[in-house]
């Protein structure tokens, strides 16, 4: 499940959020993962950018997998 914010974060201009669910419940066992600029703004040599999606399907394809495991996958799909 993909969490949307719910306030600006701190130094962005105001602008307008769409509207974010009520509340989001985490369930015991359940990860979080923060998708950061360092990892989804990143380029191939060929000047690909890295991208949310690719990062979500990442993490959608170890559903299951401990967080460890998951961030070894991403490390390895960023080095590939």
């Amino acid at each position: 499940v993909r969490l949307f914010p719910t306030v600006m974060p701190l130094g962005f201009p105001e602008i307008k959020l769409p509207h974010a669910p009520a509340e989001d419940r985490l369930q015991p066992g359940d990860l979080v993962f923060l998708g950061t600029d360092g990892i989804i703004e990143l380029r191939s040599p060929a000047d690909e950018m890295y991208g949310s999606t690719r990062l979500e399907t990442l993490i959608d394809r170890h559903a299951g997998s401990t967080a460890a495991e998951i961030v070894a996958a991403i490390r390895d799909d960023v080095l590939g």
